[in-house]
């Protein structure tokens, strides 16, 4: 019979939460992953969707 801890065990491979480091702002690979790139995407979207409301009212 299997016990109910070999059913739960998290498996190898994935973060467990006492693993997580804090982003380093000193690495440019972090800051451009984790702020650069959604600042330009809340950008796009938000200057796509004024073109698409300026070409729905002409």
């Amino acid at each position: 019979m299997m016990r109910l801890s070999n059913i739960l065990q998290t498996p190898d491979g994935i973060p467990k939460p006492g693993n997580n480091d804090p982003i380093d702002l000193s690495s440019w690979i972090d800051v451009t992953f984790y702020i650069v790139i959604p600042v330009l995407i809340i950008i796009f979207y938000l200057t796509w969707r004024k073109k698409r409301r300026n070409k729905k009212n002409e």
